[in-house]
């Protein structure tokens, strides 16, 4: 019996799996990136602590196919897995893809390969070191509180990218220890006992499953001679753009850690680092590609950005918030942790004005906390993935909230008052449908940037056979705006007043035509400092005819609006006093400028109606 090659151990009558592993599961709908995310955070985590950055190369190359270790092993293994499957199944036409390909003259093989870190420590021992980890465990980490890796899944990423389902890992230590050893991840397969097999095997040492550890065992091409780590996916699933998809993937996910110094990444020919990054960001916008990424590389480089600290923010350390305005960005901020890798967007499309933004938690308690609550890709963080999470939630919470005063504040508009009534039946009256709503604005005044909230005081409706109910919910979004919601049962009521002397109907006339009334749902008013005008944004769920009207609110009594001027995309309106239109205004968004007499910041009232 040979001492080194291929061992699927027997499941001895117990649990069997599929294809469908849960760990391959989580990355094959992404899989480039995926390759260049795991990969990358790992060799981020190993940093040697040297002044010199991690350095990562991604190369693809055909070899041979009697370099590939034990092929003829492996082929039976892979026959095994077609008679297993059941004929003309998903799973057989992969495991026959497998065949073929490893059948080749030529094997497609992707290698990466990090340097200045310190390489897979405990290869000469049977268990919990980080090889032991690396090759055997599943769902567990145990790296530092502040780095990237959370629940040993990364591993599965490379995995999706080989179509033979085969990965093999070769290291040189801090202390000159090499190793080699391959992994694979098939299905349950009876052999030539008749016996199950585990659907993952392993090539190396066959006794206790361990790597080979003399070098003279291996082929030259996967020797690491330096210390650091080196993976290579067998059966590469070439495209022929793998190059642009995996920088772009970098890229995306690691501008922070390029743009710091702490990073370095060489895909092909090509070098990522902090100097050649603007290139590669320049070459994205050539190719008109629409990449968030763009952005938030102008705004961590360009001059006209504002930069907010916060030195210990909530007990949890440092943050830094990057922010700019421009009206091609679109309200995104990227949120970065402590590795340097993007782990998500967080979008408001509330705030009026067009920015862009990069958020670096530097805190280190603030990272270790952030981790307890990541998912396993690494793109959000998830409260119900742990119990005790008042500190991380809370937290984030008043983070969103920081984020979105800052954007606020670079604002040229004021947000002078803002009502959400997604679900009220309709602002304007049918001809049997009056009802009128009134806010009160008397406490509205805020600082400069902060949006100024209306309370929904009182609703009176005047309604025939029917009763309506409000209920004003404590949900918050991101955004920290009241939504007053309408529904048809709660405790909570308004106040209804009964029409006591109520008039008529009228006869309908046949030869009028009949005029569609619009309906509005939302409403946000904004004060421009620059220009001394108001906005008025309105979304419509139904076109239509509709007259504005507006009052400025004062403390003892209300007095008309006089409006000089307003218009909507840039096509004026028609004007009369307090008034404006009547106009037709279409479905979805829609942006109101007007200017008053007095061109004033004030307290302003609006209603709406059909005619």
């Amino acid at each position: 019996m040979n001492k080194i090659g291929w061992q699927f151990p027997k499941t001895n009558w117990g649990s069997e799996q599929g294809k469908n592993d849960p760990g391959l599961e989580t990355f094959r709908g992404n899989p480039y990136p995926a390759l260049a995310r795991e990969p990358i955070q790992n060799s981020l985590d190993a940093h040697d602590k040297s002044d010199n950055p991690v350095r990562v190369e991604f190369s693809v190359s055909k070899l041979k196919k009697n370099q590939f270790p034990n092929r003829e092993e492996y082929i039976k293994v892979l026959e095994y897995c077609i008679a297993e499957a059941k004929d003309g199944s998903d799973t057989q036409k992969e495991m026959q893809k497998a065949l073929h390909i490893i059948e080749q003259d030529e094997i497609y093989f992707m290698k990466v390969s990090d340097f200045n870190t310190v390489g897979l420590s405990g290869s000469d021992q049977l268990r919990n070191t980080n090889w032991h980890r690396l090759i055997k465990v599943v769902g567990e980490s145990e790296k530092e509180a502040t780095s990237g890796g959370a629940f040993g899944i990364g591993k599965h990423a490379p995995f999706v990218c080989s179509d033979l389902k085969v990965v093999f890992y070769a290291t040189q230590d801090i202390d000159g220890k090499q190793a080699f050893q391959g992994v694979a991840k098939l299905i349950t397969f009876t052999d030539q006992d008749k016996e199950p097999c585990q659907a993952t095997g392993f090539y190396g040492e066959k006794d206790k499953i361990q790597p080979i550890k003399n070098m003279s065992d291996v082929e030259d091409i996967f020797v690491r001679n330096e210390t650091g780590t080196d993976l290579f996916v067998a059966g590469f699933d070439y495209r022929e753009t793998w190059v642009q998809e995996i920088i772009e993937a970098v890229i995306s996910s690691f501008f922070v850690a390029i743009l710091e110094g702490i990073l370095e990444v060489k895909v092909g020919e090509h070098l990522l680092n902090k100097h050649s990054l603007h290139e590669h960001i320049e070459a994205l916008k050539e190719k008109e590609l629409k990449a968030n990424v763009i952005n938030y590389y102008e705004v961590m480089t360009s001059e006209n950005s504002t930069l907010f600290e916060e030195e210990n923010f909530e007990g949890l350390g440092k943050i830094q918030l990057y922010l700019a305005n421009k009206s091609t960005y679109n309200k995104k901020i990227a949120m970065v942790r402590k590795t340097g890798m993007l782990i998500k967007e967080k979008p408001n499309y509330q705030i009026p004005n067009k920015y862009a933004g990069v958020l670096l938690i530097k805190g280190d308690e603030f990272n270790r906390q952030l981790k307890r609550v990541e998912n396993p890709t690494h793109t959000d963080w998830e409260y119900k993935r742990r119990k005790d999470v008042k500190v991380i939630r809370s937290a984030l919470l008043k983070l969103n909230t920081w984020m979105n005063e800052k954007a606020k504040s670079l604002s040229p508009y004021f947000e002078t008052e803002s009502f959400d009534v997604d679900e009220l039946s309709q602002f304007l009256p049918d001809e049997n449908d009056e009802s009128q709503i009134d806010t009160d604005l008397n406490d509205l005044e805020g600082v400069n940037g902060e949006p100024l909230e209306s309370n929904l005081d009182k609703m009176k409706v005047k309604r025939k056979k029917k009763k309506t109910v409000v209920k004003i919910s404590d949900w918050e979004d991101e955004g920290g705006d009241e939504q007053i919601v309408i529904e048809g049962d709660d405790d909570r009521e308004v106040d209804l007043e009964p029409d006591t002397n109520p008039e008529p109907n009228p006869e309908p006339d046949p030869t009028k035509e009949k005029v569609q009334t619009a309906r509005i749902s939302t409403y946000k008013l904004f004060w421009d400092n620059q220009k001394k005008n108001h906005r008025l944004n309105l979304n419509v769920k139904k076109e239509g005819k509709l007259t504005i009207s507006l009052e400025i609110l004062g403390e003892d009594s209300d007095i008309p609006a006089i409006i000089s001027r307003a218009s909507i995309d840039e096509n004026i309106l028609p004007v009369d006093k307090e008034n404006i239109g009547p106009f037709n205004v279409s479905a979805g968004s829609n942006r109101i400028e007007f200017e008053l007499t007095e061109k004033v910041r004030a307290k302003m009232g609006v209603s709406f109606s059909g005619k």
